[in-house]
């Protein structure tokens, strides 16, 4: 049996703002989980402890992805080509 060494890791909002104008920086975007504030926690505490993490975000994209990014921009191309019923 091997042991797994699990490292809490809470997460500060108490500066909530200047957090989101960090994250916007790097992602150069907005975003709208609110799962980037507590993964910024888990990344700044992980990059001098660990060589390799695995973590959770991005499994939408193997379940065919944001729909809400696609669906508009695809009903306006079906009226602007007038197929639809």
């Amino acid at each position: 049996n091997k042991k797994v060494n699990a490292n809490r890791i809470l997460t500060d909002y108490s500066n909530y703002v200047g957090s989101l104008n960090k994250l916007i920086y790097h992602l150069e975007a907005g975003h709208s989980s609110p799962a980037i504030v507590p993964l910024q926690s888990i990344m700044n505490n992980a990059k001098n402890k660990v060589t390799v993490l695995l973590e959770g975000q991005g499994a939408d994209e193997l379940l065919g992805g944001y729909t809400h990014t696609f669906i508009i921009s695809y009903l306006l191309k079906l009226l602007k080509n007038f197929k639809f019923r």
